[in-house]
């Protein structure tokens, strides 16, 4: 065998893809070449193509460069395809692409969402407003506590009854008997143990008597509560529980949600709010009023809302003044002189 000279080029070893590639372009059968990797692939479909160009601008001849077109094609389908799945279409290859990062990212949404401690709080007290503005009659028993001038602690009963986001009626538990407040949705009327009757429109007039009387409900309706609390506060998610709320009741699962007061100037709000409402029903279960006192300051400290069965169906005029108080009973329109 005799070399070839020094001078003379040596030609280069054609890769297993060319010579696939060349194989196509003779027409020969591919059968017994060994399988190609993705890269073998793309070689010989690139020399199929260069061939087809080259003849094509040599030897325009139509009918032949059907025949090269179909060859080289068929030959690719059968071939390449099979040989190496991953010569998808780069359009389609991207697509499938895009689609999985898409549908990754919205999951990553989705869930980011529904672990987000401030959305999910946001969420519970939405969910539990909604519940009391229904018109359903509910009741509540609520437990004041409170310290007194002279550094006494004092605990004070009450109970609550709603409906809806407009209705109540509060019994108060006083010294001196019995203090109701409420409202019909149209007029608002306080009901002491002795005097007249005081009603108007005006929600201010039982602040103003709860002011000259200074009693001590912070509250006055669950709906305005939980409305201050989504408005005014700043909300988190607490220890879930189950909670017991009135004796014999079962207890119920709870998601607690923590509220911080944003303005640290309104002295009258309570410091921190915390709600525990029902995963199933989103009614509010508990309520709890929390102020930040100093130990040798007076007022309240605690005040805790506490759902109750309703032992019976509540007449018709529950939350009518009329409802409480003896038909003889003197009743003054706001505006009035009540000496």
């Amino acid at each position: 065998m005799t070399n070839p000279p020094d001078d003379e080029p040596t030609p280069p070893t054609a890769s297993p893809g060319e010579t696939l590639g060349n194989a196509w372009v003779d027409g020969a059968s591919e059968d017994s070449a060994a399988p190609l990797d993705r890269i073998e692939a793309q070689r010989a479909a690139d020399v199929s193509l260069l061939h087809t160009l080259l003849e094509q601008a040599l030897r325009p001849d139509a009918a032949a460069r059907e025949i090269r077109v179909q060859r080289v094609a068929a030959s690719v389908r059968e071939t390449v395809m099979p040989a190496a799945p991953a010569t998808v279409p780069t359009r389609r290859r991207w697509l499938a692409t895009l689609t999985t990062v898409a549908a990754v990212l919205m999951a990553g949404v989705l869930l980011r969402n529904t672990f987000n401690p401030r959305t999910t709080a946001t969420a519970a007290v939405d969910t539990a407003l909604k519940a009391a503005t229904v018109e359903t009659d509910r009741a509540y028993r609520v437990q004041t506590d409170l310290r007194l001038p002279d550094g006494a602690p004092k605990e004070l009963t009450a109970d609550l009854w709603v409906r809806g986001g407009s209705q109540f009626v509060v019994r108060q538990d006083v010294p001196w008997g019995d203090l109701y407040l409420g409202s019909d949705g149209v007029d608002h009327w306080v009901i002491r143990p002795v005097g007249p009757v005081l009603t108007g429109p005006e929600p201010g007039l039982i602040e103003q008597w709860l002011l000259r009387d200074q009693l001590s409900l912070p509250f006055l309706q669950v709906a305005t509560l939980l409305q201050r609390l989504a408005d005014r506060y700043d909300l988190k998610l607490g220890p879930a529980a189950e909670i017991v709320t009135a004796e014999g009741a079962k207890p119920v699962w709870c998601t607690q949600v923590v509220g911080t007061k944003r303005d640290a100037s309104d002295l009258l709000a309570p410091d921190v709010i915390r709600l525990w409402t029902a995963r199933q029903s989103g009614v509010a279960q508990q309520v709890e009023l929390l102020w930040n006192r100093p130990e040798d300051q007076p007022g309240v400290s605690r005040v805790t809302l506490r759902l109750q069965p309703l032992a019976a169906e509540l007449p018709a005029d529950w939350y009518r003044h009329e409802a409480h108080h003896d038909p003889d009973r003197r009743v003054l329109r706001r505006g009035d002189d009540p000496e």
